[in-house]
């Protein structure tokens, strides 16, 4: 590659500009960045902390709770056969205590009694006694309005809740102590939560029943919904099985998120915790899938966390001292930091299982995006990205006042050449530049283009753009198409050429084939070449062209009707008429010649059989004829008639020659009206029933006594007649 030396100078000066402050940049970008990565590592970790600490409140309340309870009960101060004064005391337990969703007594014989806190606050207890056949459900409502929600039930024994089949009960009654259920939906409303059950044993050591303390999760999933971790950062918390127990939630439409319905065969209807890999999160189900991924592919992958919990505890006060501890039990020692991609957006995230000794083994999740803490950082670059892009923008102006000069003739030139590729020719003259380089290949360029443009009126301009798209030389060869083949020819051009002079013969034939060609060409043909007065065209080649024999058959009425107004506006004494002849089949398209000389053009039967039906028109009198495989394309288009069959020149079989009348919307009935009345006739003389043919082409010439072929066919059905 040449380049001047100015050129070359501008150039090294902007890559060392560039390189240096990309270098810098760069180093000072990744270090801010592991330090963020760093503190925000540290922040999860608090967080999670404090997240522990939630749930030491939320839960050893209930135990507390539980086990009272159950000393109450069994030494006859709350009496289980009072449910007055049951329900009574569990009110009062829900109210000093706000996290208690319900708190509930499951009798041995099935028999249940149920306080819940509702949405709005208020207060419904439930009662369900059971007989030897039903199971009567009775619901009392401070609020009215939870009556249609929550109805009075009379159920079967089979379907009916059950207290004892829950597992609360069946894991309190076979410890036969203070028990935690993992997480579940409840029955009543579907919610996730955890319940604290304590058995209850009268004074002979005989169970009475299970009292059980319901402790929604909903409260953990609005404390996360308002827990702030960046700006768009959130956390999680799973189960032993990687079940979502609580997310962040706003209302309790974002809780219900959590469970999903299972339908079986048998149609039963159930639900269940969603799997963190069908989080309601995209977010979290990425995670999830990044965790699994690093954990197979490096299974002791750990961070010890217990080493920071025992030197933070240390600076607490002596009063959270030991609520601290317990928080400090509950976390695992294996803490897990995972970065992935979500949505084109990098994350950070932290995954700290709990301790399984507190009887349930659940997982805190934290993710937040990158950008939320790295939006110190960002600023920092965009300001290092100003300095430096000042610094290139003044290496830049300087640059592009000395290119300014080099480039814009050379941006001319590129775009005149483009305009060449797609052979637009346009004469005109470019600027001169101050560069001589640059000046000499403009006045060369200026030259190609009037070669080129001298070279389209010799050569098919098809031909022409194929080549210069192609950036490839033409060398001799053709290939088989399919195409419909055009010939023209002015009648009696011998005589007109005799009677004009020669000025105004070139002017006349040089207007009519100018017509003629842009006739085709607005029509997608292709014009071969012009022989005197008589022009070949395509269509169908070099591009291929749809419905082309329509084409060819529309552009030869146009050169019909033009040639007429041609001959008004001459207004000469001889008259101008031209002959069609058209034709569609296989024929080889290609350059044809030699290697210093060669001819765009075509060739084959039906090439050839298009000049004969030309020719042919002479015979009859006729504008345009064509080809019977023509015919059969354009048939349903255009008004035709069966002209005759014959034997062309160069042919042995007889074949069907149609004559083209015009569109089949843009003829009168009547002269479709005779048109098809001929084809008649014709057939009818085809099936050598001469009498009957003559008596149609009778009829024929008596509405149109002018027509030449009409006068043709009586001729030969009279000569049959006359022969048999």
């Amino acid at each position: 590659m040449r380049v001047s030396i100015r050129t070359s100078i501008l150039v090294v000066l902007l890559f060392l500009i560039i390189l240096c402050s990309s270098m810098l940049i760069t180093v000072f970008y990744f270090n801010s960045k592991i330090s963020v990565q760093f503190i925000l590592k540290d922040l999860m970790r608090n967080i999670s902390l404090h997240m522990a600490d939630k749930c030491v409140n939320y839960l050893y309340t209930a135990e507390t709770a539980s086990k009272l309870s159950k000393n109450l009960t069994a030494n006859q101060v709350v009496q289980t056969q009072n449910p007055k004064i049951l329900l009574q005391y569990f009110r009062q337990l829900l109210h000093v205590n706000k996290q208690f969703a319900m708190v509930t007594f499951g009798k041995v014989d099935g028999d249940f009694f149920m306080v819940k806190r509702m949405p709005d606050d208020t207060f419904s207890t439930k009662t369900v006694r059971r007989t030897s056949k039903f199971v009567y459900s009775t619901w009392e409502h401070e609020n009215p309005q939870w009556a249609k929600q929550y109805p009075n039930a009379k159920e079967s024994l089979k379907t009916a809740f059950d207290p004892r089949k829950r597992p609360w009960f069946q894991e309190s009654t076979k410890t036969q102590k203070v028990s935690w259920t993992d997480v579940y939906l409840f029955y009543s409303d579907k919610t996730p939560g955890i319940t604290c059950s304590t058995p209850v044993y009268d004074k002979n050591k005989k169970l009475i029943g299970v009292v059980g303390i319901d402790i929604s999760i909903s409260g953990f999933s609005f404390f996360l919904g308002n827990l702030r971790i960046g700006n768009n950062g959130k956390a999680f918390i799973l189960n032993h099985k990687d079940e979502v127990i609580a997310l962040p939630a706003k209302d309790r439409e974002d809780i219900r998120k959590i469970s999903q319905r299972h339908d079986d065969m048998k149609g039963t209807v159930s639900y269940k915790l969603c799997h963190a890999k069908d989080a309601p999160n995209p977010t979290l189900q990425t995670f999830y899938t990044s965790l699994q991924l690093k954990v197979k592919n490096n299974k002791k992958l750990k961070s010890r966390f217990k080493e920071y919990l025992d030197t933070t505890s240390k600076k607490l006060k002596s009063n959270y001292k030991s609520l601290f501890l317990k928080a400090n039990e509950m976390l695992s020692d294996e803490i897990v930091n995972v970065s992935f991609e979500h949505g084109g957006e990098d994350y950070i995230a932290m995954y700290a299982p709990f301790a399984k000794e507190m009887g349930w083994n659940w997982k805190i999740v934290i993710i937040s995006p990158e950008d939320d803490f790295m939006s110190v950082v960002y600023w920092t670059n965009i300001i290092s990205f100003v300095i430096a892009g000042l610094s290139i923008a003044i290496a830049l102006i300087v640059s592009l006042f000395f290119s300014k000069r080099l480039s814009s003739s050379l941006k001319t030139l590129e775009s005149e050449m483009e305009k060449v590729k797609n052979l637009q020719l346009n004469k005109g003259t470019m600027a001169r530049s101050r560069i001589i380089e640059v000046d000499r290949m403009t006045l060369a360029f200026e030259k190609m283009k009037s070669g080129l443009r001298s070279f389209k009126k010799f050569v098919p301009s098809d031909v022409v753009h194929n080549l210069l798209a192609g950036s490839r030389e033409a060398c001799l060869g053709g290939e088989k198409k399919n195409i419909t083949t055009f010939f023209s020819d002015v009648v009696g051009f011998t005589t007109i050429a005799e009677s004009m002079s020669t000025e105004d013969l070139l002017q006349h034939l040089s207007e009519y084939l100018d017509m003629a060609s842009n006739t085709i060409h607005g029509y997608q043909g292709t014009v071969d070449k012009f022989i005197g007065d008589a022009v070949m065209a395509f269509w169908g080649a070099p591009h291929d062209v749809q419905d082309h024999a329509i084409l060819a058959c529309r552009a030869a009425l146009i050169t019909k009707h033009q040639t007429q107004k041609l001959a008004k506006k001459w207004q000469g004494n001889v008259e101008w008429k031209v002959r069609i002849g058209i034709n569609t089949g296989e024929a080889i398209v290609g350059n044809m010649g030699c290697d210093d000389r060669m001819d765009y053009t075509a060739v084959g039967d039906s090439v050839n059989l298009a000049s004969r039906l030309e020719a042919i028109n002479k015979v009859y009198g006729t504008t345009i004829v064509i080809g019977e495989s023509t015919y059969h394309v354009v048939k349903d288009h255009f008004e035709t008639r069966l002209l005759d069959f014959v034997v062309v020149k160069g042919k042995t079989q007889c074949v069907a020659i149609y004559e083209l009348i015009a569109e089949k919307d843009d003829i009168s009935p009547a002269k479709q009206k005779v048109a098809r009345l001929y084809t008649a006739g014709m057939l009818a003389y085809n099936e050598k029933n001469w009498q009957k043919a003559l008596e149609i082409f009778h009829q024929v010439a008596e509405q149109d006594p002018q027509d030449q072929p009409t006068h043709l066919a009586i001729e030969k059905c009279e000569r049959e007649l006359a022969g048999n």
